[in-house]
């Protein structure tokens, strides 16, 4: 009977054991899983505050990058000097007589400027220029016809500086157009004629030229 009664107190103490560990298991996984729960949501709600920081940022450095951008395209387009306009700049148009009249207008990098026309025969001005904003103002000083003679004279023009390397001339003589765009020319050869062939050489040769005449009249 006394060995009826351990037997029966072993197995209870087992059950209880058992129990026990079960119980212990349950409990551990029951903590790991909401352990596990925790740390995934605090890295998806890390993730998330991440991502609207990023958002954020983009948001501030947006304007920022559009404040640089239109403060680049103002100087661009504003901040015109002697040497990013100098070059050649080329235009075609019908003149009175129904023909096509060439253009040509030389900027030169020192300020001066040759603004000539033609069908057969040249026509033009030579003297130098300024920047004013947006405008050139050519400052007259000499005529020049198809030879190499200057001829004295006054004047002015205001031409309009245009986005694409174009130049508005609004009263372009010897035609009937209300205006002219003139495009600059790229490394052509006209180009090189007028950068060796400026004013400077201009009035110089025309001074040996009237001289000459003078001297054999």
């Amino acid at each position: 009977m006394q060995e009826n009664n351990g037997t029966k107190l072993n197995i209870i103490t087992f059950l209880l054991i058992v129990a026990i560990v079960l119980i212990v298991a349950i409990i551990a996984i029951i903590i790991m899983g909401y352990s596990i729960h925790k740390i995934y949501n605090d890295k998806e709600i890390d993730n998330n505050q991440a991502g609207k920081i990023d958002n954020q940022v983009s948001n501030i450095e947006q304007p920022k990058d559009d404040e640089k951008n239109n403060t680049k395209e103002e100087k661009t387009n504003n901040d015109y000097t002697y040497s990013n306009i100098q070059g050649l700049y080329k235009a075609t148009t019908k003149d009175k007589d129904g023909e096509n009249r060439k253009y040509e207008l030389y900027l030169s990098e020192t300020g001066t400027f040759i603004y000539v026309n033609y069908v057969d025969s040249e026509t033009g001005i030579v003297g130098n220029y300024t920047i004013v904003d947006d405008q050139i103002i050519l400052n007259y000083l000499f005529s020049k016809g198809n030879d190499a003679e200057l001829t004295a004279t006054e004047g002015k023009k205001v031409l309009k500086i245009g986005e694409n390397n174009i130049i508005t001339d609004s009263k372009p003589e010897n035609t009937n157009s209300s205006s002219l765009e003139l495009s600059k020319e790229k490394n052509s050869q006209d180009d090189l004629y007028y950068s060796t062939n400026g004013v400077n050489y201009m009035i110089n040769n025309s001074n040996i030229i009237n001289k000459y005449n003078s001297e054999n009249q």
